[in-house]
């Protein structure tokens, strides 16, 4: 096999190594949601939104929900699908697609 062969097929076992752990490693993070914007929290039933609840600034519903995911910090995945999760979270700064619920 000549040299520019290996390289290649070097890159691209590189390529692939790093695209499954990507998708399968488990993740930790330090998000936290600020408290100063509105967190929108969405109920989807058969991939439809059933309820719409509205965190405004400061509230208890932030407090909650950062104490989630303070206590939710590790073993988190990447996912590109793009069905309707069960939960979904939103802020500015963080999305989180709860398939499981809580």
């Amino acid at each position: 096999m000549n040299r520019s062969v290996k390289l290649i097929l070097s890159v691209v076992v590189i390529i692939f190594l790093i695209g499954v752990a990507f998708f399968y490693v488990p993740v930790s993070h330090d998000a936290k949601f600020q408290n100063n914007e509105n967190i929108t929290l969405l109920v989807y039933e058969n991939g439809a939104v059933k309820k719409e609840i509205i965190f405004p600034p400061n509230s208890r519903g932030h407090n909650t929900l950062n104490k989630w995911l303070a206590f939710n910090k590790s073993e988190w995945n990447h996912d590109l699908n793009s069905y309707a999760p069960l939960v979904y979270i939103i802020s500015k700064d963080i999305s989180v697609k709860l398939n499981n619920g809580f």
